[in-house]
């Protein structure tokens, strides 16, 4: 999985991000509108600005794909609340975390020369230093591996600098707040048929979901269905059991 993004980032970075459509002008809430993700600013809203929950009707000409029924906003809240609140919950996810990330190691082969091969180690081992700034990419794997088995994916940003050049960070988006949908067309009264599935963010309080660039956005979905896009939390059977734990225990105590 490491190699994975590490080979998502380098494509990114050897190809200029394009203008147009995909790639534009959103507002970011009160204020002055900030750039779309390209130019060094990121085009996602942080989690710690998102709220809660993402709204689920179509904004404006989008047409967005409904969440499974065990995948909805409020039900991601609520196996958070389940991973960190039971016991039994908690100590498994934590294990699954570190027995798929047990750290990672970068060997470059078939390079021309020894001066070349050092060189495109130390900008590989340079790029997963600085790629998250919670522990590199062994942080951003932990994140990345904690989202995947408690909400069912991972959705992140590519981040590159001011001058398009390099990469700055990959920037954690809340799965959450992650819509797919297709724009429509105001002529046609619908969606047209050779429309894309187009990844959006849905932000509460903001009345336009922010379009995100599909060459810098990142989303790994732990298996979807056929026909639909969002991934599966691996403890969406869980919480009615942990329901009828809670009411049974106390009443088996009490009978004793």
């Amino acid at each position: 999985m490491a190699w994975a993004i590490l080979r998502r980032l380098f494509q990114t970075r050897k190809r200029p991000l394009r203008d147009g459509p995909i790639v534009r002008v959103v507002s970011m809430g009160a204020g002055t509108p900030k750039p779309s993700g390209s130019n060094g600013a990121r085009l996602s809203v942080p989690g710690y600005a998102s709220g809660s929950g993402a709204g689920t009707s179509a904004a404006g000409n989008v047409y967005f794909i409904p969440h499974p029924p065990t995948e909805t906003p409020q039900k991601m809240e609520q196996y958070r609340e389940l991973r960190d609140n039971v016991p039994d919950i908690s100590g498994g996810i934590w294990v699954w975390v570190r027995m798929c990330n047990t750290g990672h190691d970068v060997n470059v082969f078939r390079r021309e020369t020894r001066e070349q091969t050092y060189e495109f180690s130390e900008r590989i081992r340079d790029l997963a230093a600085r790629i998250d700034s919670n522990g590199g990419m062994d942080g951003l794997l932990n994140r990345l591996l904690l989202s995947y088995f408690t909400y069912g994916a991972f959705a992140g940003e590519i981040v590159v600098n001011t001058t398009r050049t390099d990469i700055s960070t990959l920037a954690p988006i809340p799965v959450r707040t992650i819509r797919f949908g297709y724009k429509g067309s105001k002529e046609m009264r619908g969606i047209p048929a050779n429309a894309p599935l187009q990844a959006f963010q849905v932000v509460p309080g903001q009345r336009e979901p922010i379009e995100l660039n599909p060459e810098t956005f990142i989303y790994y979905a732990l298996d979807p269905d056929e026909d639909n896009p969002y991934g599966r939390s691996l403890i969406n059977a869980l919480p009615e059991y942990v329901h009828w734990q809670r009411q049974i225990i106390p009443a088996m105590a009490r009978a004793q």
